[in-house]
């Protein structure tokens, strides 16, 4: 119907961020980097947390901030370029979904999906858990 509203509610950027340090926490997942887009709200999350670490009685290693321009048209040589920086066990990535395709495509053929690599996602890259796209590590 037209005349409908719909809705939908989820964690905001700052509470996906905490969670996803609470998981590293858990794991003694110290040292990582992040990896995001121009997506909207990619500042608020990447200062949530720079804030929480900075304030954190936990001995965490930021070791790398990646923004990536996924609008370039030779974005694929850039963004491995890019990728070839980490050195991080674990990584954190704040993008669309089908930003999080081409990254993983990338990050893939730079070995930074294999073991020893971790990659944690909040809810807007990872969307439907039933279709999760080829490209994505598992």
């Amino acid at each position: 119907d037209d005349n409908s509203m719909f809705f939908q509610f989820g964690p905001s950027i700052e509470q996906q961020a905490s969670v996803m340090l609470n998981i590293m926490e858990e794991y003694d997942w110290y040292i990582f980097s992040i990896v995001t887009t121009y997506y909207p709200g990619y500042q608020d999350f990447v200062t949530k947390i720079r804030s929480t670490i900075e304030n954190s009685f936990v001995g965490w290693e930021l070791e790398e901030v990646l923004l990536l321009d996924m609008s370039v048209d030779d974005g694929d040589a850039k963004i491995q370029n890019q990728l070839k920086k980490l050195q991080s066990p674990v990584i954190l990535l704040y993008s669309t979904k089908e930003e999080a395709n081409i990254i993983f495509e990338v990050a893939h053929s730079v070995g930074l999906t294999g073991y020893g690599y971790t990659w944690i996602v909040p809810s807007l890259v990872a969307g439907d858990a039933d279709h999760i796209p080829a490209e994505f590590p598992t």
